[in-house]
C-alpha cells in the first residue's frame, strides 16, 4: 500500500479519535432554589381604580435538557407560592397566591461560566 492511499485510511480515523475524545454529551439535570426578591404589579378592575400588588417568596424549580459541547437545552420548571400584599385607597389585603412557570431555555456553557435564556 502506498504512502499517500495510508494517509487518506489513517488521517481521518485519528482526527475522529482526538476530536471525538473532547466531545462531551449528555443529559442534564439541574434543581434550583432561588428568592423573588420584590415582585410588583397592579390591577385595574372594571370601576375601580388600579390596585397596587407587591410579594417577595422563595422559588423551587428544576432544568431538564440535554448538554452537547458548550451549548445546552431543554425545558424549565419553577414554582412559587407567596402572600400577594394589595393596597387599595389604604385598605391592606393579603391573598395566598401559587404560581407555576413551564419554559424552554437555551444556553452556552464553559468552565468559568454558563449564559443561559428561558423562554
Amino acid at each position: 500500500m502506498k504512502l499517500k492511499n495510508k494517509i487518506f485510511i489513517y488521517l481521518p480515523i485519528l482526527l475522529i479519535f482526538f476530536y471525538s475524545n473532547s466531545l462531551v454529551a449528555g443529559i442534564y439535570i439541574e434543581p434550583f432554589v432561588g428568592y423573588s426578591v420584590k415582585g410588583e404589579g397592579d390591577t385595574q378592575y372594571t370601576g375601580a381604580t388600579n390596585i397596587l400588588h407587591e410579594y417577595t417568596s422563595l422559588v423551587f424549580g428544576s432544568r431538564l435538557g440535554y448538554s452537547f459541547n458548550l451549548f445546552m437545552t431543554g425545558i424549565d420548571f419553577s414554582s412559587q407560592s407567596f402572600f400577594l400584599d394589595s393596597d387599595q385607597a389604604g385598605a391592606l389585603a393579603s391573598d395566598k397566591i401559587k404560581k407555576t412557570q413551564y419554559g424552554l431555555f437555551f444556553g452556552v456553557k464553559s468552565n468559568r461560566f454558563r449564559l443561559w435564556a428561558n423562554y
